[in-house]
C-alpha cells in the first residue's frame, strides 16, 4: 500500500502561540489510508504465519481503509481478522531518537508486529496505545506492518478504527500532559509526564507557552529547570491566570498551551527538544442542591444520545466525519445544551469541536454496557479517561448503562478511586437508569470526591425513599433512584401523566438520563440518501433498509394503501410528524415537573433500523421535530396538557396548565391569560398569575391550572387551549389543541342487533343508540342478521361451527376482541381463514406500530391515515393485530410496524390487520382488534363502533341456504376440536 505521509508536531494544534517554534520538533507519519484484509474465520493465521509478508495470505485478501471497520468489507463478519500494510519511514533518522507506533484504538483485541516482530497486544477497542519499535524499524526502507484483529464480545464491530501513527521522538520525551484550570487559584497546573530513555538523569528546561485560542494571541511563558531522572517522571507546572476568562456554553473560551523540553543533546552544539501542545479552558460542573451547575449558575440539562453512527461506514471513524462532525452544531441550533456518547466514548474528533461550539459531553465507554464477560468491565475506561481529560467541554464520565445489580456493577461501584487517580476534576455517573436498585449508593460523585454521593431522587446512604411510582408497564424504571430511564407505553396515558407528575415530589431532583417516542423508520428516504451518497452495495445498512423498503411495498400492493397516501414515504413522514407531536406533549410532562433537573432524549438519530431519532441517520431533522425540539427546550415554556384530548361537546376536559422556567423569570407576579378558542370563537377566559418566590433555586416549574372545566357553545373541530403573559414577553409552545365532536352526529342504529359475550354496559350503549337487542341464538336465523361479538363464543367448536353457519346463510358479525379467536396453544384457531397467522404488537412503546386507516364507511366521521393518539387516545392502547394471516377481502385498519425491534440488530417489519372484513359464503365477519369496549363514551370509540355495526348492518344479506361443503370446509379450516 501507499501511505500519505504527513509531518507535523505531536499532538499539534493550528496557530500555537508561545516562543520561536524549536529547531528539532519531533516528526509524526501518518499510516493511515488503503490497507489489506484477509479474513481469519478459523483462527488460523498465528499458526501459519501470517504475521511473515510471506506467509500473509495476499491473494485472497482484499482492500480496507484505516480508519475503518471490518463491516466496510464483510457486512456482519465478527471473527478474527487481520491487516497487513507496507510503509517507509519519512521521519527523521538520528541515533539519539526513538520511533514509536501509535494507534489511536483498534477493536476489540489485537496483536501487532512489525517486520515479523511481535511488538506486544492490546486489549480494548476505544483506548490509545503505542509501541516503542526502535530496534525493528527499518530506516529508509519498505517496512511490512501487519494487525491481528479479535472483534469485540459485545458490540458493533471490529478493525483499526482510529488513526495509525509512526512518531520520531527524542530520548527524553514528553508522554502526556494534564491541565488542571482552577479559576479559584487564578492558575493551571499542568502535571506533564516525562519519559528518560537515557542511561543517566537529564538536566532540561522546561517551558509552558500559553495563549488565547480565538482569536490566537499569546499570552506568556513559564520556565523552569530541573533533572528528569532515567524511566518515568512527572513534573508539575503552574501557569498564573490573573482574570480567568471561564468557559462556558455561549463562550467556549480556551487556552492553548505547549509544553516544551530543552536539554543539550550529547555531542552536539545544539540542543535537543521535545514538544506537547494542547488546549484546556476553565469550567466548573457539579451537582449542588440536586441540580447541575456549570460555573456556578444551575443548568438544565438539555442532551441526546448517540455514538459514532456513520449511515455509509455504519461504525463511524474519524477517517471523516461528514456525519459525525455536524452533530453538535445540529444538536445546538435546536436548542440542546448536551450531547450523551451511549456505550461508547466521543472520539477525540467530537470532543474538540464540543470544546470550540460550547457543548457539553457525558461520555460512556465501551463497557458501560451488554459487555461480556464481565471481568472484561473498564479494560478501556482509564486510558480513554487520560486522553480525553483535557477537553472542558466533557463534564461527566459515565460508568454504566440499565445493568442491574451484579458483579458488572459491583465492578463500576469499584471503580471510582481507580478512576479519580487519573481525573478528579469531572462529574462522575454510576449507572444511567440505576438498574441496579442500590439506592444506599448515590448515583454521583462531583469533581474531588472519591465517593458515591446521594445528590439525586431518593438515594440515601441509611434509608432511601421513594421517587414516585410510574404505572407497571413503565419496564426501564426503577423507585427510588435518581437517574431515570422511562420509556412508557405508546400512546402516553393520562394516568402515566399524572405519575410522572408526582415524581420527585418527596425527594431531592432527578435527572431523566433516558425518555423518548419513536416513529417509523423511513427506509425509502435513507435508500435514496445512500444512493446518493454513493454507498457500496455491501454497506451493512441495506440489512435493515432492503427488508423493510421490500415490506413497506409488499403492503402497500396487499392492501391498496394508495386509497389513503399518494406515495409510501408520505405515510412514513405522517409517522414522523405524529411522533413530533408526541415528543411535544412528553416535553410539557417532563419540563412541567419542578424536580426534574435535566431530559436525556431518545434519540439523536435513526440507526440501526430504528425509528426513535430526531434527525435521520444523513443528518436531517425529521418532519415536524425542530420547532418542537426548540420549543422544548426554551428557558420559559408553557407546558400545556388537556385530557382527554378528545371531547363530546358539553363533557368536561381537565386542563392542566404549567410554566417550566430555567431561572427565566425574575422574583414576582407575573400575570397571564388563558383562553380557549375553536370553530365556535372563544369560548373560556381565565386571568392568572405565575408567583416566582425570591431566593436561590426557585422551582424549575409552576402550576398555574389543574382542573376540569366545562366549556360551553362547543361546535365539532379542533380547540387551542392558549397562555399568554400579559406584561412580558410570551413563553414558548403556548398552545395546544383537542378534539370536540358532536354525540347528536353519531348514526342511530334502527335495527336489531345480535349480541354474544358482551357484558352489560355494551347492552346500555346499544340500546341508547336506538338498537334492539337481543341475544344471539345458534339455531335462530334472521334476514340481515347483525351479530356482535364479544370476548367469548362458547365452549369448543360447535359454537364456533354454529356461529359460522350464521354467517354463511347471509349473517354479518363483528368480532370486537381478537383474544375471542385463541386457544390455548393456538393464537388463531378459531379464525376461519385458510392462513390464520397469528397476533403480536399488543406492548407499544418507543418501537411502535402504526395503525393506517382508509377511507371507508367504517370510518365514516372519524380521522383517516394514521390513527394518532391525540384523536384515538387509549383505543390504539396494548392492541394486537393479526400478522401472517390470510389477507381480508375488505381492509379498512392496517398496522405496520417499520422499525428496530429493540431487541437485536436485525430488522424485522411486519404488518397485519385491525379492522377487516371477510366474505364467508352468502355472509361477512368483521375483526377488530383496536381497544374499544374498555372506552365506550370516548368520541372515537363510540363513533367507530357504531359505523362498524352500520356497516355490518348495510352488508348483511337475506337468509340463503347453508352450502353442503360447509362442514367439511370448517373441518379443513381447523374449527374442530
Amino acid at each position: 500500500m501507499a501511505f500519505v505521509i504527513t509531518l507535523f508536531l505531536s499532538l499539534a494544534l493550528i496557530g500555537q502561540p508561545g516562543d520561536t517554534p524549536p529547531r528539532d520538533i519531533p516528526a509524526v507519519q501518518s499510516l493511515d489510508g488503503e490497507w489489506r484484509v484477509a479474513l481469519d474465520p478459523h483462527d488460523a493465521g498465528r499458526a501459519q504465519g501470517w504475521f511473515q509478508a510471506s506467509s500473509f495470505p495476499s491473494g485472497a485478501a482484499r482492500a480496507i481503509q484505516v480508519p475503518g471497520n471490518i463491516w466496510e468489507v464483510e457486512p456482519g463478519y465478527s471473527g478474527v481478522f487481520w491487516y497487513a500494510g507496507d510503509f517507509v519511514p519519512a521521519v527523521p533518522s538520528s541515533a539519539d531518537l526513538r520511533y514509536y507506533l501509535r494507534f489511536g484504538a483498534v477493536g476489540y483485541a489485537c496483536q501487532v508486529w512489525l517486520n515479523g516482530s511481535l511488538l506486544g497486544g492490546h486489549e480494548g477497542g476505544q483506548s490509545p496505545f503505542e509501541f516503542d519499535v526502535s530496534d525493528c524499524l527499518l530506516a529508509g526502507r519498505r517496512n511490512r506492518l501487519t494487525v491481528r484483529v479479535a472483534g469485540p464480545y459485545v458490540g458493533l464491530t471490529g478493525g483499526i478504527s482510529q488513526q495509525v501513527r509512526l512518531a520520531a521522538q527524542p530520548s527524553v520525551r514528553i508522554k502526556d500532559v494534564f491541565a488542571r484550570p482552577d479559576a479559584a487559584s487564578r492558575q493551571i497546573r499542568l502535571s506533564i509526564a516525562l519519559e528518560n530513555n537515557n542511561p543517566s538523569p537529564a538536566a532540561l528546561e522546561l517551558r509552558a507557552a500559553y495563549g488565547q485560542f480565538k482569536p490566537c494571541r499569546p499570552l506568556g511563558t513559564v520556565r523552569v529547570t530541573m533533572t528528569a531522572p532515567r524511566g518515568s517522571s512527572v513534573a508539575n507546572l503552574a501557569i498564573p491566570i490573573a482574570k480567568p476568562h471561564l468557559w462556558d456554553l455561549d463562550d467556549p473560551f480556551l487556552y492553548t498551551i505547549r509544553v516544551t523540553t530543552e536539554w543539550p543533546a550529547a555531542g552536539s552544539p545544539t540542543a535537543r527538544y521535545d514538544s506537547y501542545a494542547m488546549r484546556t479552558g476553565f469550567r466548573d460542573f457539579r451537582l449542588v442542591d440536586g441540580y447541575f451547575q456549570l460555573n456556578g449558575k444551575r443548568l438544565f440539562l438539555k442532551s441526546a444520545h448517540s455514538n459514532w453512527y456513520d449511515p455509509i461506514s455504519i461504525y463511524g471513524t474519524p477517517r471523516t466525519m461528514k456525519y459525525l462532525g455536524q452533530d453538535l452544531a445540529l444538536l445546538k441550533s435546536a436548542g440542546f445544551n448536551m450531547f450523551r456518547l451511549i456505550v461508547s466514548a466521543a472520539l477525540p474528533e467530537q470532543l474538540d469541536l464540543a470544546d470550540e461550539l460550547g457543548m457539553l459531553v457525558y461520555s460512556e465507554h465501551e463497557t458501560s454496557w451488554l459487555h461480556r464477560p464481565t471481568s472484561k468491565f473498564g479494560i478501556s475506561l482509564n486510558e480513554v479517561v487520560r486522553r480525553d481529560r483535557n477537553h472542558p467541554s466533557l463534564v461527566i464520565w459515565g460508568l454504566l448503562n440499565e445493568t442491574p445489580r451484579g458483579p458488572i456493577y459491583q465492578s463500576a461501584k469499584a471503580w471510582l478511586g481507580s478512576l479519580r487517580a487519573i481525573d478528579p476534576t469531572r462529574l462522575v455517573l454510576l449507572s444511567s437508569g440505576r438498574w441496579d436498585g442500590d439506592f444506599k449508593t448515590g448515583s454521583a460523585s462531583n469533581p474531588g470526591s472519591a465517593t458515591w454521593d446521594g445528590y439525586l431522587g431518593g438515594e440515601d446512604p441509611a434509608r432511601p425513599i421513594p421517587s414516585g411510582d410510574l404505572p407497571t408497564d413503565i419496564g426501564a424504571y426503577r423507585n427510588g433512584t435518581g437517574d431515570a430511564h422511562v420509556y412508557q407505553q405508546y400512546p402516553t396515558t393520562w394516568s402515566f401523566i399524572t405519575a410522572f407528575r408526582r415524581l420527585g415530589r418527596a425527594t431531592k431532583p432527578l435527572f431523566l438520563s433516558e425518555a423518548g417516542l419513536g416513529s417509523s423508520y423511513n427506509a425509502l428516504r435513507d435508500q435514496r440518501k445512500m444512493r446518493e451518497a454513493g454507498a457500496p452495495n455491501n454497506a451493512y445498512a441495506w440489512r435493515w433498509i432492503t427488508p423493510a423498503v421490500e415490506g413497506l411495498k409488499k403492503t402497500w400492493s396487499k392492501y391498496h394503501l394508495e386509497s389513503v397516501y399518494p406515495s409510501i414515504e408520505s405515510m412514513l413522514v405522517d409517522s414522523e410528524i405524529n411522533a413530533a407531536r408526541q415528543r411535544e406533549i412528553m416535553f410539557s410532562i417532563v419540563r412541567g415537573n419542578p424536580k426534574i433537573n435535566g431530559y436525556n432524549l431518545t434519540s439523536l438519530v435513526d440507526c440501526w433500523g430504528a425509528g426513535e431519532g430526531v434527525m435521520d441517520a444523513f443528518r436531517e431533522f425529521k418532519p415536524g421535530h425542530l420547532a418542537v425540539l426548540r420549543a422544548g427546550w426554551a428557558r420559559l415554556r408553557w407546558c400545556l396538557l388537556a385530557n382527554p384530548m378528545h371531547i363530546y361537546a358539553g363533557q368536561p376536559v381537565h386542563l392542566r396548565v404549567t410554566l417550566a422556567s430555567e431561572d427565566a423569570l425574575p422574583a414576582g407576579t407575573h400575570p397571564a391569560t388563558l383562553t380557549v378558542a375553536g370553530p365556535s370563537g372563544l369560548v373560556w377566559r381565565k386571568a392568572v398569575a405565575v408567583v416566582v418566590p425570591a431566593g436561590p433555586n426557585p422551582p424549575l416549574a409552576y402550576t398555574i391550572l389543574d382542573e376540569d372545566v366545562t366549556l360551553r357553545g362547543l361546535l365539532e373541530g379542533t380547540y387551542c387551549l392558549s397562555a399568554v403573559f400579559d406584561q412580558r414577553e410570551n413563553g414558548a409552545s403556548h398552545q395546544v389543541s383537542f378534539f370536540v365532536s358532536e354525540e347528536s352526529k353519531n348514526p342511530r342504529l334502527s335495527f336489531p342487533v345480535s349480541v354474544l359475550g358482551v357484558g352489560q354496559r355494551l347492552r346500555e350503549f346499544l340500546a341508547a343508540a336506538g338498537a334492539t337487542v337481543r341475544d344471539y341464538t345458534p339455531n335462530r336465523y334472521f334476514n340481515h342478521e347483525v351479530i356482535l361479538v364479544g370476548d367469548t363464543v362458547g365452549p369448543g367448536a360447535a359454537a364456533w361451527r354454529s356461529l359460522y353457519a350464521h354467517i354463511a346463510r347471509g349473517a354479518h358479525a363483528v368480532f370486537l376482541c381478537p383474544a375471542v379467536f385463541s386457544s390455548e396453544k393456538t393464537p388463531n384457531k378459531w379464525l376461519a381463514l385458510k392462513v390464520k397467522g397469528d397476533q403480536t404488537g399488543d406492548f407499544d412503546w418507543l418501537y411502535h406500530k402504526d395503525v393506517v386507516a382508509k377511507p371507508h364507511p367504517i370510518m365514516a366521521g372519524l380521522q383517516t391515515k394514521i390513527m394518532t393518539p391525540d384523536y384515538y387516545g387509549e383505543i390504539l392502547a396494548k392492541t394486537k393485530f393479526l400478522r401472517g394471516a390470510t389477507p381480508p377481502d375488505d381492509a379498512v385498519a392496517i398496522a405496520v410496524r417499520c422499525t428496530f425491534t429493540g431487541n437485536s440488530l436485525d430488522f424485522q417489519f411486519s404488518e397485519g390487520v385491525m379492522i377487516g372484513t371477510y366474505n364467508h359464503h352468502a355472509g361477512r365477519f368483521t375483526v377488530n382488534t383496536l381497544n374499544l369496549l374498555p372506552h365506550l363514551g370516548q368520541p372515537a370509540a363510540d363513533r367507530l363502533l357504531l359505523n362498524l355495526l352500520m356497516h355490518a348492518r348495510s352488508t348483511a344479506a337475506r337468509l340463503a341456504a347453508l352450502p353442503p361443503t360447509h362442514d367439511a370446509q370448517l373441518d379443513s379450516l381447523g374449527i374442530v376440536d
